[in-house]
Protein backbone atom coordinates (compact mmCIF):
# COMPACT_ATOMS: atom_id res chain seq x y z
CA UNK A 1 0.00 0.00 0.00
CA UNK A 2 1.18 3.53 -0.69
CA UNK A 3 2.72 5.26 2.33
CA UNK A 4 -0.01 7.13 4.12
CA UNK A 5 2.50 9.28 5.99
CA UNK A 6 3.79 10.73 2.76
CA UNK A 7 0.26 11.59 1.69
CA UNK A 8 -0.98 13.03 4.98
CA UNK A 9 -2.43 16.54 4.69
CA UNK A 10 0.11 19.31 5.10
CA UNK A 11 -0.45 23.02 5.19
CA UNK A 12 2.02 23.99 2.49
CA UNK A 13 0.08 22.14 -0.22
CA UNK A 14 -2.68 23.78 -2.21
CA UNK A 15 -6.07 22.06 -2.28
CA UNK A 16 -5.41 20.91 -5.84
CA UNK A 17 -2.09 19.38 -4.79
CA UNK A 18 -3.76 17.71 -1.82
CA UNK A 19 -6.45 16.30 -4.11
CA UNK A 20 -3.84 14.93 -6.51
CA UNK A 21 -1.93 13.34 -3.62
CA UNK A 22 -5.14 11.82 -2.33
CA UNK A 23 -5.97 10.30 -5.72
CA UNK A 24 -2.41 9.02 -6.08
CA UNK A 25 -2.60 7.32 -2.69
CA UNK A 26 -5.90 5.62 -3.50
CA UNK A 27 -4.76 4.63 -6.97
CA UNK A 28 -1.72 2.86 -5.52
CA UNK A 29 -4.03 0.36 -3.78
CA UNK A 30 -5.05 -2.52 -6.07
CA UNK A 31 -8.56 -3.90 -5.62
CA UNK A 32 -11.38 -5.73 -7.29
CA UNK A 33 -14.74 -7.00 -6.01
CA UNK A 34 -14.41 -8.87 -2.69
CA UNK A 35 -10.73 -7.84 -2.48
CA UNK A 36 -10.87 -4.19 -1.37
CA UNK A 37 -8.72 -4.44 1.76
CA UNK A 38 -5.80 -2.26 0.61
CA UNK A 39 -8.13 0.55 -0.43
CA UNK A 40 -9.98 0.17 2.89
CA UNK A 41 -6.72 0.44 4.87
CA UNK A 42 -5.81 3.65 3.06
CA UNK A 43 -9.25 5.15 3.68
CA UNK A 44 -9.18 4.28 7.38
CA UNK A 45 -5.72 5.83 7.78
CA UNK A 46 -6.75 8.98 5.91
CA UNK A 47 -9.85 9.42 8.07
CA UNK A 48 -7.75 9.01 11.19
CA UNK A 49 -5.63 12.01 10.13
CA UNK A 50 -8.74 14.16 10.60
CA UNK A 51 -9.81 12.55 13.83
CA UNK A 52 -12.76 10.77 12.19
CA UNK A 53 -13.57 7.32 13.49
CA UNK A 54 -14.95 4.70 11.15
CA UNK A 55 -16.73 1.37 11.56
CA UNK A 56 -16.64 -1.70 9.36
CA UNK A 57 -20.10 -3.18 9.09
CA UNK A 58 -20.69 -6.94 9.02
CA UNK A 59 -20.01 -6.95 5.27
CA UNK A 60 -16.75 -4.96 5.33
CA UNK A 61 -18.20 -1.66 4.11
CA UNK A 62 -16.72 1.41 5.82
CA UNK A 63 -19.09 3.91 7.45
CA UNK A 64 -17.92 7.15 9.04
CA UNK A 65 -19.65 10.38 10.02
CA UNK A 66 -18.68 14.02 10.28
CA UNK A 67 -20.94 15.87 12.71
CA UNK A 68 -20.62 19.50 13.75
CA UNK A 69 -23.46 21.55 15.23
CA UNK A 70 -27.16 21.05 14.60
CA UNK A 71 -27.95 20.16 10.99
CA UNK A 72 -31.37 20.25 9.35
CA UNK A 73 -30.63 17.30 7.04
CA UNK A 74 -27.97 14.61 6.98
CA UNK A 75 -26.24 13.54 3.78
CA UNK A 76 -24.38 10.32 3.01
CA UNK A 77 -21.65 10.30 0.37
CA UNK A 78 -21.49 6.79 -1.11
CA UNK A 79 -18.63 5.45 -3.25
CA UNK A 80 -17.33 1.95 -3.98
CA UNK A 81 -13.82 0.64 -3.42
CA UNK A 82 -13.68 -2.03 -6.15
CA UNK A 83 -12.98 -2.03 -9.89
CA UNK A 84 -13.16 -4.74 -12.58
CA UNK A 85 -10.50 -7.39 -12.16
CA UNK A 86 -10.17 -11.14 -11.69
CA UNK A 87 -10.26 -13.82 -8.99
CA UNK A 88 -8.47 -17.17 -9.28
CA UNK A 89 -10.87 -20.15 -9.25
CA UNK A 90 -8.45 -22.93 -10.33
CA UNK A 91 -4.70 -22.91 -9.58
CA UNK A 92 -3.48 -25.38 -12.29
CA UNK A 93 0.24 -24.68 -11.87
CA UNK A 94 1.27 -21.90 -14.24
CA UNK A 95 -2.04 -22.06 -16.15
CA UNK A 96 -4.67 -20.89 -13.66
CA UNK A 97 -8.25 -19.93 -14.42
CA UNK A 98 -10.14 -17.00 -12.98
CA UNK A 99 -13.51 -15.34 -12.93
CA UNK A 100 -13.82 -11.90 -14.47
CA UNK A 101 -15.29 -9.60 -11.83
CA UNK A 102 -16.94 -6.59 -13.45
CA UNK A 103 -18.17 -5.46 -16.83
CA UNK A 104 -15.44 -5.73 -19.47
CA UNK A 105 -16.57 -6.98 -22.86
CA UNK A 106 -15.12 -10.30 -24.17
CA UNK A 107 -13.59 -8.67 -27.26
CA UNK A 108 -11.07 -6.94 -25.00
CA UNK A 109 -9.48 -10.34 -24.33
CA UNK A 110 -9.06 -11.44 -27.94
CA UNK A 111 -5.35 -10.71 -27.59
CA UNK A 112 -3.07 -11.18 -24.60
CA UNK A 113 -3.74 -8.90 -21.63
CA UNK A 114 -1.06 -8.49 -18.96
CA UNK A 115 -2.16 -8.66 -15.34
CA UNK A 116 -0.74 -8.47 -11.81
CA UNK A 117 -1.95 -11.18 -9.44
CA UNK A 118 -1.73 -10.59 -5.70
CA UNK A 119 -0.94 -13.80 -3.85
CA UNK A 120 -0.20 -13.17 -0.19
CA UNK A 121 2.81 -10.86 -0.10
CA UNK A 122 3.79 -11.72 -3.69
CA UNK A 123 2.88 -10.02 -6.95
CA UNK A 124 2.82 -12.59 -9.75
CA UNK A 125 2.90 -11.36 -13.36
CA UNK A 126 0.52 -13.07 -15.73
CA UNK A 127 -1.17 -12.91 -19.12
CA UNK A 128 -4.82 -13.53 -19.96
CA UNK A 129 -4.81 -15.88 -22.97
CA UNK A 130 -8.51 -16.58 -23.43
CA UNK A 131 -11.95 -15.40 -22.28
CA UNK A 132 -15.00 -17.65 -22.12
CA UNK A 133 -18.06 -15.37 -22.03
CA UNK A 134 -20.46 -15.55 -19.12
CA UNK A 135 -22.77 -18.54 -18.77
CA UNK A 136 -25.54 -19.17 -16.25
CA UNK A 137 -23.67 -17.71 -13.25
CA UNK A 138 -23.11 -14.43 -15.08
CA UNK A 139 -19.30 -14.50 -14.73
CA UNK A 140 -16.90 -14.83 -17.65
CA UNK A 141 -13.90 -17.16 -17.20
CA UNK A 142 -10.33 -16.13 -18.03
CA UNK A 143 -7.54 -18.60 -18.82
CA UNK A 144 -4.09 -17.33 -17.81
CA UNK A 145 -0.39 -18.05 -18.01
CA UNK A 146 1.57 -16.89 -14.97
CA UNK A 147 5.24 -16.51 -14.07
CA UNK A 148 4.74 -18.15 -10.68
CA UNK A 149 2.31 -20.12 -8.57
CA UNK A 150 -0.98 -18.60 -7.46
CA UNK A 151 -3.76 -19.86 -5.20
CA UNK A 152 -7.51 -20.14 -5.44
CA UNK A 153 -8.94 -16.90 -4.05
CA UNK A 154 -6.03 -14.68 -5.16
CA UNK A 155 -7.04 -11.61 -7.12
CA UNK A 156 -5.60 -9.68 -10.03
CA UNK A 157 -5.76 -6.31 -11.77
CA UNK A 158 -4.76 -5.15 -15.23
CA UNK A 159 -1.06 -4.33 -15.60
CA UNK A 160 -1.73 -0.63 -16.19
CA UNK A 161 0.03 2.27 -14.46
CA UNK A 162 -1.80 3.04 -11.22
CA UNK A 163 -1.69 6.81 -11.68
CA UNK A 164 -0.38 9.55 -13.93
CA UNK A 165 -1.24 13.23 -13.89
CA UNK A 166 -0.64 15.09 -17.13
CA UNK A 167 -2.20 17.91 -19.15
CA UNK A 168 -4.98 18.51 -16.62
CA UNK A 169 -6.12 14.89 -16.40
CA UNK A 170 -5.84 12.09 -13.87
CA UNK A 171 -5.08 8.81 -15.66
CA UNK A 172 -5.88 5.89 -13.37
CA UNK A 173 -6.09 2.15 -13.60
CA UNK A 174 -9.28 2.50 -11.54
CA UNK A 175 -10.86 5.96 -11.65
CA UNK A 176 -14.17 4.10 -11.25
CA UNK A 177 -14.56 4.43 -8.35
CA UNK A 178 -11.41 5.56 -6.60
CA UNK A 179 -12.24 9.08 -7.75
CA UNK A 180 -15.57 8.77 -5.95
CA UNK A 181 -13.80 7.56 -2.81
CA UNK A 182 -11.38 10.47 -3.14
CA UNK A 183 -14.21 12.98 -3.52
CA UNK A 184 -15.84 11.71 -0.32
CA UNK A 185 -12.55 11.88 1.59
CA UNK A 186 -11.71 15.31 0.20
CA UNK A 187 -15.13 16.61 1.25
CA UNK A 188 -14.71 15.32 4.80
CA UNK A 189 -11.22 16.83 4.89
CA UNK A 190 -12.48 20.28 3.92
CA UNK A 191 -15.48 20.19 6.27
CA UNK A 192 -13.28 19.06 9.14
CA UNK A 193 -10.61 21.66 8.45
CA UNK A 194 -13.19 24.46 8.34
CA UNK A 195 -15.14 23.17 11.33
CA UNK A 196 -18.24 23.61 9.17
CA UNK A 197 -21.70 22.96 10.52
CA UNK A 198 -22.81 19.80 8.75
CA UNK A 199 -23.96 16.23 9.25
CA UNK A 200 -22.34 13.95 6.66
CA UNK A 201 -21.84 10.22 6.49
CA UNK A 202 -19.34 8.72 4.09
CA UNK A 203 -19.94 5.12 3.06
CA UNK A 204 -17.27 3.17 1.17
CA UNK A 205 -18.81 0.03 -0.27
CA UNK A 206 -17.62 -3.33 -1.53
CA UNK A 207 -18.45 -5.45 -4.60
CA UNK A 208 -20.26 -2.78 -6.59
CA UNK A 209 -18.97 -4.07 -9.91
CA UNK A 210 -20.73 -7.43 -9.55
CA UNK A 211 -24.16 -5.99 -8.76
CA UNK A 212 -24.10 -3.13 -6.22
CA UNK A 213 -23.73 -5.71 -3.45
CA UNK A 214 -22.24 -3.61 -0.65
CA UNK A 215 -24.61 -0.68 -1.17
CA UNK A 216 -27.63 -2.99 -1.35
CA UNK A 217 -26.69 -4.62 1.96
CA UNK A 218 -26.23 -1.24 3.67
CA UNK A 219 -29.62 -0.09 2.37
CA UNK A 220 -31.45 -3.37 3.02
CA UNK A 221 -30.13 -3.63 6.57
CA UNK A 222 -31.02 0.01 7.29
CA UNK A 223 -27.50 0.87 8.43
CA UNK A 224 -28.18 4.54 7.69
CA UNK A 225 -31.22 6.38 9.06
CA UNK A 226 -34.06 6.36 6.53
CA UNK A 227 -34.20 10.16 6.35
CA UNK A 228 -30.57 10.35 5.21
CA UNK A 229 -30.04 11.96 1.80
CA UNK A 230 -27.92 9.63 -0.34
CA UNK A 231 -25.40 11.12 -2.78
CA UNK A 232 -23.81 8.47 -4.98
CA UNK A 233 -20.32 9.43 -6.18
CA UNK A 234 -19.15 7.82 -9.40
CA UNK A 235 -16.89 8.16 -12.37
CA UNK A 236 -19.30 7.50 -15.20
CA UNK A 237 -18.92 7.08 -18.94
CA UNK A 238 -18.72 10.37 -20.87
CA UNK A 239 -21.95 11.13 -22.72
CA UNK A 240 -23.31 14.04 -24.79
CA UNK A 241 -24.10 16.74 -22.24
CA UNK A 242 -21.78 15.16 -19.69
CA UNK A 243 -18.35 15.84 -21.10
CA UNK A 244 -14.89 15.56 -19.60
CA UNK A 245 -13.55 18.95 -18.56
CA UNK A 246 -16.95 20.66 -18.46
CA UNK A 247 -17.41 20.08 -14.75
CA UNK A 248 -18.78 17.39 -12.45
CA UNK A 249 -22.27 16.20 -13.34
CA UNK A 250 -25.27 16.50 -11.05
CA UNK A 251 -26.77 13.15 -11.91
CA UNK A 252 -30.50 13.22 -12.61
CA UNK A 253 -30.63 9.44 -12.85
CA UNK A 254 -28.97 6.36 -14.28
CA UNK A 255 -29.80 3.52 -16.68
CA UNK A 256 -32.50 2.13 -14.38
CA UNK A 257 -34.06 4.98 -12.42
CA UNK A 258 -34.47 8.71 -12.02
CA UNK A 259 -33.44 10.16 -8.68
CA UNK A 260 -35.24 12.13 -5.99
CA UNK A 261 -35.77 15.89 -6.50
CA UNK A 262 -35.72 16.57 -2.75
CA UNK A 263 -32.20 15.14 -2.60
CA UNK A 264 -31.04 16.88 -5.74
CA UNK A 265 -32.16 20.34 -4.63
CA UNK A 266 -29.22 20.67 -2.23
CA UNK A 267 -26.81 20.00 -5.09
CA UNK A 268 -28.61 22.55 -7.26
CA UNK A 269 -28.55 25.16 -4.50
CA UNK A 270 -24.84 24.51 -3.99
CA UNK A 271 -24.22 24.81 -7.73
CA UNK A 272 -26.01 28.15 -7.91
CA UNK A 273 -24.05 29.58 -4.98
CA UNK A 274 -20.70 28.39 -6.34
CA UNK A 275 -21.38 29.93 -9.75
CA UNK A 276 -22.56 33.17 -8.12
CA UNK A 277 -19.22 33.31 -6.30
CA UNK A 278 -17.22 32.40 -9.42
CA UNK A 279 -19.01 32.49 -12.81
CA UNK A 280 -16.14 30.59 -14.44
CA UNK A 281 -16.98 27.39 -12.50
CA UNK A 282 -18.42 24.63 -14.67
CA UNK A 283 -21.03 22.19 -13.34
CA UNK A 284 -23.18 19.99 -15.56
CA UNK A 285 -26.54 18.28 -15.02
CA UNK A 286 -27.54 15.19 -16.97
CA UNK A 287 -29.21 11.80 -16.98
CA UNK A 288 -26.22 9.42 -16.93
CA UNK A 289 -27.70 6.42 -18.70
CA UNK A 290 -24.46 4.52 -19.24
CA UNK A 291 -24.89 2.31 -16.19
CA UNK A 292 -26.61 1.76 -12.86
CA UNK A 293 -25.14 3.39 -9.76
CA UNK A 294 -25.52 2.94 -6.03
CA UNK A 295 -28.16 5.69 -5.75
CA UNK A 296 -30.62 3.26 -7.33
CA UNK A 297 -29.79 0.54 -4.80
CA UNK A 298 -30.68 2.95 -1.99
CA UNK A 299 -33.74 4.28 -3.83
CA UNK A 300 -35.42 0.89 -4.04
CA UNK A 301 -35.20 0.62 -0.24
CA UNK A 302 -36.92 3.98 0.28
CA UNK A 303 -34.01 6.42 0.58
CA UNK A 304 -34.01 9.84 -1.10
CA UNK A 305 -31.10 9.54 -3.51
CA UNK A 306 -29.17 11.66 -5.95
CA UNK A 307 -25.69 11.58 -7.39
CA UNK A 308 -22.60 13.29 -8.74
CA UNK A 309 -20.58 11.82 -11.57
CA UNK A 310 -17.15 12.65 -12.96
CA UNK A 311 -17.27 12.20 -16.75
CA UNK A 312 -14.93 9.33 -17.57
CA UNK A 313 -12.83 8.29 -20.55
CA UNK A 314 -12.03 4.62 -21.27
CA UNK A 315 -14.86 3.40 -19.04
CA UNK A 316 -13.82 0.13 -17.35
CA UNK A 317 -10.49 0.58 -19.16
CA UNK A 318 -12.11 -0.16 -22.53
CA UNK A 319 -10.39 2.06 -25.08
CA UNK A 320 -10.51 2.21 -28.86
CA UNK A 321 -9.01 -0.74 -30.69
CA UNK A 322 -10.21 -3.23 -28.05
CA UNK A 323 -7.28 -2.42 -25.77
CA UNK A 324 -7.41 -2.02 -22.00
CA UNK A 325 -5.92 1.34 -21.01
CA UNK A 326 -6.06 3.75 -18.07
CA UNK A 327 -9.35 5.46 -17.31
CA UNK A 328 -9.15 9.24 -17.12
CA UNK A 329 -11.02 12.19 -15.64
CA UNK A 330 -10.38 15.93 -15.57
CA UNK A 331 -8.50 17.05 -12.47
CA UNK A 332 -10.50 20.30 -12.57
CA UNK A 333 -13.78 18.36 -12.61
CA UNK A 334 -12.57 16.49 -9.53
CA UNK A 335 -11.58 19.65 -7.66
CA UNK A 336 -14.90 21.31 -8.49
CA UNK A 337 -16.78 18.18 -7.41
CA UNK A 338 -15.31 18.42 -3.92
CA UNK A 339 -16.22 22.11 -3.72
CA UNK A 340 -19.77 21.26 -4.80
CA UNK A 341 -20.12 18.54 -2.18
CA UNK A 342 -18.78 20.76 0.61
CA UNK A 343 -21.27 23.48 -0.30
CA UNK A 344 -24.12 20.95 -0.62
CA UNK A 345 -23.39 19.55 2.84
CA UNK A 346 -23.61 23.07 4.25
CA UNK A 347 -26.85 23.69 2.33
CA UNK A 348 -28.36 20.51 3.77
CA UNK A 349 -27.34 21.56 7.28
CA UNK A 350 -28.61 25.14 7.12
CA UNK A 351 -32.06 25.99 8.52
CA UNK A 352 -34.42 27.42 5.98
CA UNK A 353 -37.20 26.73 3.53
CA UNK A 354 -37.24 24.90 0.26
CA UNK A 355 -36.57 27.88 -2.00
CA UNK A 356 -38.00 26.18 -5.10
CA UNK A 357 -41.20 25.31 -3.27
CA UNK A 358 -41.39 28.84 -1.90
CA UNK A 359 -41.04 30.28 -5.40
CA UNK A 360 -44.03 28.24 -6.61
CA UNK A 361 -46.05 29.16 -3.53
CA UNK A 362 -45.31 32.88 -3.98
CA UNK A 363 -46.35 32.85 -7.64
CA UNK A 364 -49.48 30.77 -7.05
CA UNK A 365 -50.56 33.07 -4.20
CA UNK A 366 -50.02 36.09 -6.41
CA UNK A 367 -52.37 34.79 -9.12
CA UNK A 368 -54.72 32.70 -6.97
CA UNK A 369 -57.63 35.11 -7.12
CA UNK A 370 -57.28 35.51 -10.88
CA UNK A 371 -57.47 31.76 -11.34
CA UNK A 372 -60.70 31.35 -9.35
CA UNK A 373 -63.74 30.38 -11.43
Amino acid sequence: MAGVQELSPCSHKTKMEENASLIYGLASCPATSFHEEMVAEFILAYLKDFGLEADRDSFGNIITKYQKGEARDTMALVAHMDHPGLEIIEANGNAPRSNLLGGVRPEYFQKDVSVRIFSGDKVVPGVIKRCTPAQADGLSVLDLETQGQVKVGDFGVWDIDDFQERDGFFHLRAADDLAGCGAALGTLRELSRAGATASVYAVFTRAEEVGLIGATLVAKEGLLPKDTIIVSLESSRELPGAQIGEGPVIRVGDARSTFHPEAERFLLAARDKLIAEDPSIKIQRQLMSGGTCEATAFSVFGYRSTGIAFPLGNYHNMSEGNELKAEYISSKDFDTGISLLVKAAQEAAAPGENTLMQRFITLSDRYRSRMML
